[in-house]
């Protein structure tokens, strides 16, 4: 749950239609009120994909339009995931929130964000948590019996903690360096498995 609007500010929970959707159903957050600005500097197309015309205000008000899906229950918003975090994959339209709650099933999971590889436009999972390398083919076939394959990260990296900004949000940028850096990535450990060990050895040269 994310509580309710404050003072002088309206929240609406919308289709893609800029209906407002049935309480307990799912749609994107759009805020309007006092406290939304008039749009980006220096960035008009930025502005008009954000800043859209408020169906249910005087003529003229405008409202943010988050990127966040959420449900009201009648009394309180609950988050429910990102618009950009769906992503097409091999094909495929994969929500990346959904593999996440996945690998959290995990019991040595304390906290796992997935991303795409700009590069492959692979899954790629970065894991916080007592993990230590026996552990490393259980997560894969923890994931393995519960995702279609083409939601199975090609990839899983360990951090100790997910990276945040100041506001407490994820530090995609941070997870780009932490992709790139020399930190143990669980696909590069492949236990007893000669083949693997070879084709891993290919691939990170």
């Amino acid at each position: 749950p994310v509580g309710s609007p404050i003072h002088n500010t309206q929240v609406y929970v919308l289709d893609d239609n800029l209906n407002l959707v049935p309480e307990k159903c799912v749609g994107e957050v759009y805020v309007a009120g006092l406290g939304v600005t008039r749009g980006y500097t220096g960035s008009t197309a930025a502005t008009a994909a954000r800043f859209v015309p408020c169906p249910f205000g005087q003529s003229g008000e405008r409202m943010y339009r988050t990127g966040d899906f959420a449900m009201h229950d009648g009394v309180r918003l609950h988050f429910k995931g990102r618009r950009d975090s769906q992503v097409k994959v091999a094909g495929f339209r994969v929500d990346l929130t959904e593999v996440e709650e996945v690998l959290r099933g995990w019991p040595l999971c304390e906290r796992v964000i997935v991303d795409v590889v700009p590069t492959t436009q692979a899954l790629h999972a970065f894991v916080a948590g007592p993990l230590v390398r026996g552990d490393v083919n259980g997560l894969r076939e923890y994931a393995v019996a519960r995702l279609p394959p083409y939601m199975v990260p090609s990839d899983f990296t360990v951090v100790d903690s997910i990276p945040l900004t100041l506001r407490g949000k994820v530090d995609r940028a941070a997870l780009d360096a932490l992709r790139s850096s020399d930190r143990p990535s669980l696909a590069a450990t492949v236990g007893d498995d000669p083949v693997r060990e070879l084709l891993t050895g290919i691939w990170t040269t």
